[in-house]
């Protein structure tokens, strides 16, 4: 990975904030904090746990430590440079209010978490079942309430979830692959 004085910069800014907002008590145990970033390399030194950058690799030891320490739960997730310009956020360090979130747009219209794939691209659903070799009678995508019930009797099935409920949905997935069809008991109901 890369080790431009960029990349190391960037994380750098973020962990300093982190390290005060938890030195004044104001991160609580368990609090989850969402940083988004169009830093694609520090995403990925953080999400690997380490990188071949000395810097970048001591910056995610410092996140972690916090994890650890405080009882947090860090998410780092990359979004294109473009989202960021949007957003707002790029504009920000410049002392420009005037654009995106900074102008009182709601942060779920750039940062879409509650879309799901087939939502966030039309044409995925049509291409996905002419690329299935299932039959049409064995094949159907379920909506979230269908995976609470439904998908647990179902062989072939698609599951599309958001970004923000996937935790909610592998749960059901795993009950779901747990459920036994010929007699309509899951897992849960025999203990």
């Amino acid at each position: 990975m890369c080790d431009s004085f960029s990349n190391v910069r960037e994380l750098l800014n973020l962990v300093i904030k982190f390290e005060e907002v938890a030195k004044r008590g104001e991160l609580h145990k368990g609090s989850e904090l969402f940083v988004f970033t169009d830093n694609f390399v520090a995403e990925q030194a953080f999400h690997n746990g380490s990188s071949k950058s000395k810097k970048l690799h001591a910056l995610v030891q410092r996140v972690r430590k916090l994890e650890m320490n405080h009882s947090l739960f860090v998410h780092l997730i990359w979004v294109a440079g473009t989202r960021m310009i949007g957003q707002g956020t790029d504009r920000a360090s410049r002392g420009d209010m005037s654009n995106g979130v900074l102008a009182g747009d709601s942060m779920l219209k750039h940062v879409p978490l509650h879309f799901n794939a087939l939502e966030r691209s039309p044409v995925l659903e049509t291409w996905l079942m002419d690329s299935l070799s299932w039959s049409e009678k064995k094949r159907a995508i379920y909506k979230p309430d269908d995976w609470f019930d439904k998908a647990h009797w179902v062989t072939n099935l698609i599951w599309v979830p958001p970004p923000a409920i996937a935790g909610a949905v592998v749960e059901q997935l795993c009950e779901a692959k747990h459920t036994n069809p010929t007699t309509h008991t899951s897992s849960y109901a025999r203990r």
